[in-house]
């Protein structure tokens, strides 16, 4: 009884209790219902304005980022505990379908790139093939050029040479093959010729010693033939080449130094200039390296303005180099360097005997009158027959003479790689000693004056 009275005391008790706690509960169930929906409609809303920016950036070509944004919804849809599965379910079928729609373009837009790479790729390539094929064809008009000259020259060695750098390049030309065989013919004539014309000269003069040892003494003295005075003065020219250091490259030099070339440059540095004018002529030109150290005058601080055409290299390097520097022949190169190296003085001797002999020229021959002869006057004794008045040379300057002051007159230093002879300030000279010029002066003028004397 005592039990059932203390069960009904607790119940009556904690009736009043139970019905005061009943409408808390419910307040807070309603707080954390609506939270859960407020977090599942903000999770809702991130994946879809995610899934929004991915149709203008797929636009805009901006793969990266619409890549980032899908990326950033699957995460959203996984890792949110508000979304019911049928919900997550539902927004990953929809970022699926989105992520198609972006793989699609993009895979559109790296194609069209590979394509469009590809394409300039075989623009290139054509490009390439076009240049090359249109420097080659310029190689072999240069080499065609080059072989024509040589054969106008009759320099065959050279263009046999050329023929063969075409050959090299196209293998299967039947003109070029034919110019080489051509030219290889030429040359083994032109050798064989020259070696006939050595021994028939050799033969030649053997017989002229034979004949002069023949000669009486009276008739030593007489004028040899025209054609004798004419191998006197080759084998003289020979000699006065030879002592002026000649050789056979020079030759080719001077040949390449009459090139006519055009030059239009502005403002252009010396040393370009020189680089070009040696390619344009095929004459090697070098550069003195100790030309600033003798000059002052830096080649690469210089610069060269000028426009001329159909000038010879030798007139267009007289023109282009500054005060202080010149230029000379060194074997087969030409040397840019400072005015004194360029041209040194170098004393030659020159022999003229043969131009200084004069044959007096008797004008006044007496007169064979047989009626006047032994008729005289009174006193006795015939007239003579030679007149009184034998006739005089108007010009009693010695030949010698004459010739000096013709070589001082037409040597001039007007061009600046000819010296000043010592009558006019200068350092150079002109002697006369025992039928022999002995002359000073440079390289260039050396050459004015045996091309002056093979004039005479």
């Amino acid at each position: 009884m005592r039990r059932l009275t203390l069960v009904m005391a607790v119940v009556l008790l904690a009736a009043p209790l139970a019905t005061a706690g009943e409408p808390e509960a419910r307040s807070a169930f309603e707080r954390a219902r609506q939270e859960a929906e407020a977090m599942r409609q903000r999770t809702v809303a991130k994946v879809r304005e995610q899934l929004a920016n991915v149709g203008p950036m797929v636009a805009a070509k901006r793969f990266a980022e619409a890549d980032l944004c899908l990326q950033t919804a699957r995460r959203l849809v996984k890792a949110s505990n508000a979304l019911s599965a049928e919900e997550q379910a539902a927004l990953t079928a929809e970022i699926d379908l989105m992520a198609q729609g972006y793989a699609a373009r993009r895979g559109e837009y790296l194609r069209a790139r590979e394509a469009e790479a590809a394409r300039e790729i075989a623009e290139r390539e054509q490009q390439r093939r076009m240049a090359e094929k249109l420097f080659a064809e310029r190689r072999m008009d240069s080499h065609w050029a080059k072989l024509e000259e040589f054969r106008s020259q009759r320099e065959y060695d050279q263009a046999v040479d050329e023929a063969k750098a075409i050959l090299a390049s196209r293998p299967s030309d039947s003109a070029a093959q034919k110019q080489k065989w051509e030219m290889a013919y030429l040359s083994d004539l032109s050798r064989a010729i020259t070696v006939r014309l050595d021994r028939r000269r050799e033969a030649a003069l053997a017989l002229t010693d034979d004949e002069r040892s023949a000669t009486p003494w009276n008739a030593l003295h007489r004028y040899p033939p025209a054609k004798e005075w004419e191998e006197m003065s080759l084998r003289r020219l020979m000699r006065l080449a030879k002592q002026l250091g000649y050789t056979q490259d020079f030759g080719v030099s001077q040949v390449s130094l009459q090139k006519r070339l055009d030059l239009n440059v502005s403002d252009v540095g010396l040393g370009n200039v020189i680089t070009y004018l040696s390619e344009a002529s095929g004459v090697t030109i070098v550069t003195d390296p100790h030309i600033q150290a003798d000059t002052g005058v830096d080649p690469a601080s210089e610069v060269v303005t000028m426009n001329v055409r159909s000038l010879t290299l030798e007139q267009i390097l007289s023109m282009i180099l500054p005060e202080g520097l010149g230029w000379r022949i060194q074997e087969d190169h030409i040397v840019v360097s400072s005015r004194e190296k360029a041209n040194p003085l170098k004393t030659i001797t020159y022999p003229i005997q043969h131009m200084i002999a004069e044959i007096p020229n008797f004008d006044n021959a007496p007169k064979m009158d047989m009626g006047t002869i032994g008729a005289g006057d009174d006193s006795g004794g015939g007239s003579t027959l030679f007149p009184d008045d034998i006739g005089d040379v108007s010009d009693t300057t010695p030949p010698q003479d004459r010739i000096k002051d013709l070589i001082v007159r037409f040597v001039k230093s007007t061009d600046p790689r000819v010296a000043a002879w010592e009558d006019e300030g200068g350092t150079a000279t002109i002697e006369y000693f025992s039928g022999t010029l002995i002359i000073s002066q440079t390289e260039v003028g050396h050459r004015k004056v045996a091309a002056l004397l093979a004039r005479l």
